[in-house]
């Protein structure tokens, strides 16, 4: 497919016409089913609401959007009505009701009160059980993030869905019960399996053609669920993992960073990652077995990348919120564009995107596009006579392959001049983790600090954060890694050595 996208952005350039796309209503059904070869219960400690002591099948969430005809008033959906999950089964009854009512609190806090109950009168444009077109459709599997709400993307699904194509979700709860916020690891994996299995039983569903698709922890989980080899999955999209802005040595996602490295050996299908300009994608480069995609814009915020994010932004007209969504309606338009070609074959509207999106400039209005094939698991060395900074993605390489004293002098002379990396505490930080940590050249980190601090102060608030969120989850032993990092970096900085003496007690553990 690869090789026939770089043919049609050929075309594309030459002003080839774009192909019209078929247009078809949606349709929505949300459903319950009972996995039988696992044991749920909720609360985990008790089972009160659902389970007992002893558990019973887990209980899925499905829901489906998927290409329909007819648009009957009468079953026009507006957004409240995704809450609606209720179950005709009374043994699950009081645990839908608790994870619709979890999810409506969390949906409020994320979009703010006011502009909430504005959220659930607005018009979904999708229709509850209509008929289903004729297929089969393509199928993508779509998972939220942590902390999310089920429906916290549901216009993307619904979009997927009037371009051709069968989506479903779910709530994906930690498996252990312990509350109803999302798994990330084995048991949304399981989920998507059974997903999986459910849209091979949908006649209008094509699940011999199928794409993950997620954002922050829920495109981390279907990245690790790629990885396994029991996966079936032709395509990834990745919105914003948070992952592609850290160094791969550092413990905020070790666990995720082991499993995938271990896998990419093995791992070889098309992916498009969409982050900030910032991002410098150094987990994904390890995918060089992977055709990738790199999309990056500056206007989106974390939950911009999905549609809840824009419903908080209902009632704001300034410059800033028409950006936004402007941006996310190409992030939309352009993911679309990448399942056409590599669900369907059809990679016209791909070679365009790719061809405008190489053609902006990173960290620009405009969304910026990096093309990486297969075999390739590095960027174009960066020249440092370059009368052009280097780009996040090259900040690393240059680092490595040239040393500390050369990258700050780079660093330096381009500071002031909008570059992605210049106000990024994760990507500078980065770089002195690696040389502190890994390669244990703490002078050469001290040195390369005092030039980073000249144009951004702060950058070591980076290893406050990371030690503060170890602690946080009960990984103290990141945390003294964090804190060691940032002690090196000010050996002078009582306050750093107290704490960091502190975590190394053993008594303190307890």
């Amino acid at each position: 497919m690869l090789v026939a996208i770089a043919l049609t952005v050929a075309a594309a350039c030459q002003g080839e016409p774009p192909a019209a796309a078929p247009f078809h209503a949606v349709g929505f059904h949300s459903s319950w089913v009972l996995d039988e070869g696992r044991r749920y219960r909720y609360p985990g400690d008790s089972g009160a609401v659902y389970g007992g002591p002893h558990g019973a099948p887990r209980p899925v969430l499905v829901n489906e959007w998927y290409p329909a005809t007819g648009t009957d008033p009468e079953r026009a959906m507006v957004h409240g009505d995704y809450f609606a999950i209720e179950s005709a089964g009374e043994r699950i009854a009081p645990f839908a009701q608790a994870l619709a009512e979890y999810a409506r609190e969390i949906a409020r806090e994320e979009v703010g009160a006011q502009t909430f109950e504005a959220a659930l009168n607005t018009p979904a444009r999708v229709f509850r059980d209509a008929e289903p077109a004729t297929g089969p459709f393509p199928v993508v599997l779509y998972h939220s993030g942590a902390g999310s709400s089920f429906e916290d993307n549901a216009a993307f699904c619904a979009r997927l869905a009037s371009r051709g194509y069968v989506v479903l979700g779910s709530a994906f709860c930690r498996a252990d019960g312990s509350d109803l916020g999302i798994d990330g690891g084995d048991g949304s994996g399981d989920d998507l399996e059974l997903l999986t299995r459910h849209a091979a039983s949908l006649p209008h569903a094509d699940a011999g053609h199928l794409a993950l698709a997620g954002h922050s922890a829920g495109a981390q989980a279907v990245l690790r669920h790629a990885c396994k080899p029991s996966s079936r999955v032709d395509a990834l999209v990745l919105l914003d993992t948070t992952v592609d802005y850290y160094g791969l040595d550092m413990p905020l996602h070790a666990r995720l960073v082991d499993e995938v490295l271990a896998a990419a050996d093995d791992l070889a299908l098309p992916l498009f990652a969409a982050a900030s300009s910032e991002a410098s994608f150094q987990l994904c480069d390890r995918l060089d077995r992977c055709r990738r995609i790199y999309w990056t814009v500056p206007a989106l915020g974390h939950n911009e990348y999905i549609a809840q994010g824009l419903q908080a932004l209902t009632a704001d007209d300034s410059e800033h919120a028409t950006a936004v969504r402007a941006a996310h309606t190409r992030l939309v338009d352009d993911a679309v564009a990448f399942l056409d070609a590599e669900l369907r074959g059809e990679g016209g509207a791909l070679a365009r995107a790719i061809s405008a999106g190489r053609a902006s400039t990173i960290g620009g209005p405009a969304p910026h596009v990096e093309l990486a094939e297969v075999g390739v698991a590095a960027p174009a060395p960066y020249d440092p006579q370059s009368p052009n900074p280097p780009t996040p993605r090259q900040l690393p390489h240059l680092l490595r392959e040239r040393g500390p004293a050369l990258t700050g002098e780079v660093l330096v002379r381009f500071a002031g001049r909008g570059c992605p990396w210049e106000e990024s505490n994760m990507v500078l930080g980065s770089l002195l983790w690696e040389l502190v940590e890994t390669e244990g050249r703490v002078g050469e980190a001290r040195d390369l600090l005092a030039r980073i601090e000249t144009f951004r102060p702060r950058v070591t608030s980076l290893f406050t954060f990371l030690a503060d969120f170890a602690e946080l989850v009960g990984r103290r032993a990141d945390a003294r890694r964090a804190v060691a990092v940032h002690s090196a970096l000010a050996p002078d900085d009582e306050a750093l050595r107290s704490r960091l003496a502190d975590l190394s007690d053993p008594a303190s553990d307890r």
